[in-house]
């Protein structure tokens, strides 16, 4: 297992789904997708796992409206998510990618964790899992 190589193809994926999900574009968004797909949410948004392309196109048909609406925006960029401290690990025909996202003022960090698959049409997400922790003050 290679610990945080630079694979310019999957650099390029993870950035693309960054920018897709900032402009909440669903199209190109949900191609990144494998069709049987799995995604435990952070909490605020679905507490259970969701499964296959129905489940999760649903949840996250409801998480763009959310982010959206909150946006206050008509037009993208509507969120601005900025990964940090980026890791990619390449294991044969798959990669993880985990990354924390940085909440501002709220106390808490995202982390994020990709399951990557290496398909015949590319990188595709077959397992994405979001949690929030919260941030430490005295360590």
């Amino acid at each position: 297992m290679d610990l945080n190589v630079a694979r310019p193809a999957i650099t390029e994926f993870l950035m693309g789904f960054i920018a897709d999900f900032n402009n909440l574009d669903w199209p190109s968004f949900r191609a990144r997708f494998c069709d049987d797909a799995t995604i435990f949410f952070p909490q605020q948004y679905r507490v259970g796992r969701a499964a296959g392309r129905r489940e999760t196109d649903a949840a996250w048909r409801a998480v763009f409206e959310s982010l959206r609406a909150a946006s206050g925006k008509s037009a993208p960029p509507f969120i601005h998510l900025q990964p940090q401290e980026v890791v990619i690990q390449k294991i044969a025909g798959a990669a993880i990618a985990t990354f924390t996202l940085q909440s501002g003022t709220s106390g808490t960090v995202g982390r994020r964790s990709l399951v990557l698959a290496e398909t015949a049409d590319g990188w595709r997400i077959a397992h994405l899992h979001g949690s929030t922790a919260s941030i430490l003050t005295d360590r």
